[in-house]
């Protein structure tokens, strides 16, 4: 921001998760051992939400959370994103491997929050 300028508006992650832009799932991750605020993107609850018979919401949701807690206390995040693919039954029957990202970065309050997204997704 260039120096005596005012912020004119700013789109707060609470705003986010209350306009379902994003989803708090921290409950779930609280219970995998994720102690920070942990919330997806839509585009990860269109993925968990997929109307497949062997898999549920819980389930799928469950898998990208505990991907993410193995691969970041095994190998530490270095960077604020860790990359990372979990295999999922899509719509077609068939497990593919998905590709999803965690980002590390700083809350509405600068508090260490998580949030779940597709690569593509800033």
């Amino acid at each position: 921001m260039w120096q005596n300028e005012a912020l004119i508006y700013s789109y707060s992650r609470t705003q986010a998760i209350n306009d379902g832009i994003l989803f708090d799932v921290s409950k779930m991750a609280n219970e995998i051992g994720i102690k920070y605020p942990v919330a997806i993107t839509n585009s990860v609850q269109v993925i968990c939400d997929m109307p497949i018979v062997c898999q549920d919401f819980e389930g799928r949701l469950w898998d990208i959370l505990w991907i993410f807690r193995v691969l970041a206390r095994n190998c530490g995040i270095q960077e604020n994103e860790l990359k990372y693919r979990v295999s999922i039954v899509m719509l077609d029957n068939k497990a593919h491997d998905v590709e999803f990202k965690a980002m590390v970065h700083g809350g509405d309050a600068g508090e260490p929050v998580i949030t779940i997204s597709l690569p593509n997704e800033s």
